[in-house]
């Protein structure tokens, strides 16, 4: 009984995972990986034709059902290799040792790493210590990075985006002339104020 048992599964190896068992004949790829413990994080959205669950089968490929017309439409807007499959539409149906390269899965409940923010605490540190010209220096290269990907969104934008955000720089524009404007006239002040000065002192004298 416990052969004729094991005739009627098919033994499945997740070699990205490291992770073994075996499931019924029948069973579907992305069921067994569900049931192994590994899971597509992105659903896939058949009526729209996104699927998310192709996979490398690197060994049994007979044993699987053959490519079915959902699959054979989805690798023919896609770069396929021969071995690729879709999990949701490959079935398992003889026995056998299938090996599984899976592509953007995880092993479910394993914890994802955090986001690495070392190098922007790093870069922070390093600005707070450069001397002010240098500082300078750098917030002006940022400045011209951040106008050409506003300049080359504004081009790939549609009119009415694109007008949007053309309005939006031109008026940084006439804020920073204003600005200026304002700034040299203080100074221009502050020059007659001081040369008023100096004049009444020499008429005193």
């Amino acid at each position: 009984m416990e052969n004729e048992s094991n005739a009627l599964e098919v033994e499945v190896e997740f070699k990205t995972e490291g992770i073994r068992g075996n499931v019924p004949i029948g069973t579907y790829l992305i069921d067994a990986a569900k049931r192994l413990g590994v899971r597509f994080p992105i659903p896939c959205i058949p009526v729209s034709g996104e699927h998310f669950c192709s996979v490398d089968v690197e060994s049994g490929i007979g044993a699987l059902s053959d490519p079915s017309d959902i699959e054979k439409e989805f690798y023919e807007r896609v770069t396929a290799v021969f071995g690729n499959r879709l999990a949701c539409q490959a079935r398992l149906e003889k026995a056998a040792t299938i090996v599984v390269e899976t592509r953007f899965v995880e092993v479910a409940g394993e914890q994802k790493p955090e986001p690495e923010t070392e190098p922007f605490e790093n870069y922070k540190k390093r600005f707070a210590a450069l001397p002010l010209e240098q500082k300078m220096s750098e917030i002006s290269q940022l400045e011209a990075i951040a106008l050409a990907d506003t300049f080359g969104f504004v081009m790939n934008a549609p009119y009415a985006v694109g007008n949007k955000v053309t309005d939006i720089l031109a008026g940084i524009g006439m804020k920073k002339d204003v600005g200026e404007s304002a700034n040299a006239s203080d100074e221009n002040d502050a020059a007659d104020t001081k040369s008023g000065d100096g004049t009444e002192a020499a008429s005193g004298q």
